[in-house]
């Protein structure tokens, strides 16, 4: 991925270049691309975007249009607004001002900003498809990269609670799928167009699902009561610990001991002590050795599943191992 911005940014410095503060504003523009709130609208979004469209600079009327468009298109993103493509033109209008580009190539690259909120081309012509089929080209994407797509999608909608963001996201989805054609130039519908429909199927299948973040209780290996939440990230701790400390007194903390695909440690209330974790396999998870902590891993798992449904925690949602069949 470090290849792949560092190629993106050498294009858009021999695009800034040439225009008097260029650079500076190029920094600018990026700042927003890096705003703490972004998780898939970010500058490797911005990245991939590009270097798609690079693949096909010469059969462009206006590669430089493009690019431009393609910097701008989300250069504002709030997902709690619906107005982000009509700002992020106005911004754009603002900057080719200072960069000195006439009104016409402001309009063009207006035009093709603006197209990017319905996906729906504003005329026929080459640079309009495959630009929009460059900002949906993830759809198209290896399982991999889909699931980190969709996942951080559902972080940028945190605010959205669960089975509300899962509604929302299934009518976008199926109505992606009514179309004739997901991408409108050929180059990309023989590239992406199969992929992307299963990815799409796959994805809705998997929301239809009940939801399963939620904690679980077991005994492991060593017959110890345990509390786990299998989807959860590593992240989750930082939350988890503060419910620890704040409702059930624990005020000890061991310093965490990391390995390759594993991060454990331990957590004391001065009576009870218990064993945390996290790793790929199991999410994270906490148990105690004492007959006293198994009934408080409990108390403590039972309060953490309340909690869980809580918009807060949606941040920490991750969704089952993303499958195409």
């Amino acid at each position: 991925m470090e290849d792949l911005v560092e190629a993106a940014r050498h294009e858009w410095r021999q695009l800034m270049h040439w225009h008097e503060g260029g650079p500076a504003i190029l920094q600018e523009v990026l700042a927003s691309y890096g705003e703490r709130t972004r998780f898939y609208h970010t500058e490797l979004h911005l990245a991939e975007m590009t270097m798609f469209l690079a693949e096909h600079r010469a059969a462009f009327t206006s590669y430089e249009n493009i690019l431009f468009a393609c910097l701008y298109h989300d250069v504002v993103y709030d997902a709690t607004k619906s107005d982000n493509e009509e700002q992020s033109a106005a911004r754009w209008r603002v900057d080719a001002q200072t960069l000195g580009l006439g009104p016409e190539q402001t309009e063009q690259v207006s035009i093709l900003i603006m197209a990017t909120k319905k996906h729906q081309p504003a005329n026929d012509s080459f640079d309009m498809q495959l630009f929009l089929d460059a900002d949906l080209a993830v759809l198209g994407s290896d399982r991999f990269r889909y699931r980190r797509y969709l996942i951080a999608i559902r972080r940028e909608y945190a605010h959205v609670a669960e089975n509300a963001y899962r509604e929302g996201r299934i009518a976008v989805l199926k109505k992606f799928l009514t179309r004739a054609q997901l991408y409108f130039s050929e180059c990309a519908r023989e590239r992406h167009e199969t992929q992307a429909r299963k990815n799409l199927e796959a994805e809705i299948r998997m929301l239809e699902r009940p939801d399963t973040f939620i904690g679980s209780f077991d005994r492991n290996a060593s017959g110890f009561m345990t509390y786990e939440i299998s989807e959860a990230p590593p992240e989750i701790f930082a939350e988890l610990k503060s419910i620890l400390r704040e409702q059930f007194g624990f005020d000890t903390f061991s310093e965490p001991i990391e390995g390759p695909d594993q991060t454990v440690g331990t957590c004391s209330n001065g009576t009870v002590m218990l064993e945390w974790g996290h790793d790929s396999y199991s999410g994270f998870h906490f148990f105690s050795t004492s007959e006293a902590g198994a009934k408080l891993v409990g108390e403590i798992g039972e309060y953490i599943n309340a909690q869980l449904r809580q918009l807060r925690f949606n941040f920490y949602r991750t969704y089952p191992m993303f499958a195409v069949v």
